[in-house]
């Protein structure tokens, strides 16, 4: 699966050299920025195992695009680069413009790391000291007709919807 994310990323290559790579531990999450283009995506795809009957697992992973710039991005080519990055498996892609802000605590996984084992164990008990609130983005009415371009000075979700296969080593289920 990461992979699969990295591909992802690198589809804001398709537009020249890449301005700045950012990874957030603490929102598990990794940005990619680019002339006014910022794709954010998750460090892992979240997959489940919907039939028990099937040899696959339903992935999905949505992305947050921002395009601060005055013209329209197009799209076209990372339609192109993520289905082979999937090898070719049926994805289903969904776009949406709404969303709702909410906030939400996250912690501070340095400032966690950092604490003494007295400390730590206060943290446990009040779980205030290490976190700090996070704005975040949170879309809905998703659309599934073609989205050729992101519109200029939009932030965009987009969902990414496909299966993977579930791989056995060993007799042991491996993270994929």
């Amino acid at each position: 699966m990461k992979k699969i994310l990295l591909w992802i990323l690198t589809l804001i290559l398709l537009l020249g050299s890449v301005s700045a790579i950012n990874i957030n531990e603490d929102l598990n999450t990794e940005t990619v920025s680019h002339h006014g283009i910022t794709i954010t995506a998750p460090n892992e795809i979240v997959c489940d195992w919907r039939d028990p009957e099937s040899d696959y697992k339903h992935c999905e992973v949505i992305l947050e695009i921002n395009n601060t710039n005055p013209i329209a991005f197009p799209l076209t080519k990372f339609k192109i680069l993520f289905r082979h990055a999937v090898k070719k498996n049926k994805v289903s892609i969904s776009y949406s413009t709404d969303y709702v802000l909410y906030t939400e605590p996250v912690l501070n996984i340095t400032c966690y790391r950092n604490l003494n084992e007295e400390e730590r164990l206060k943290y446990h008990e009040n779980k205030t000291k290490c976190y700090y609130n996070v704005t975040k983005k949170s879309f809905y009415n998703w659309k599934t007709d073609r989205i050729k371009k992101i519109p200029a000075e939009t932030v965009v979700g987009l969902k990414l919807e496909f299966e993977s296969p579930i791989l056995i080593e060993n007799g042991r289920y491996l993270k994929n």
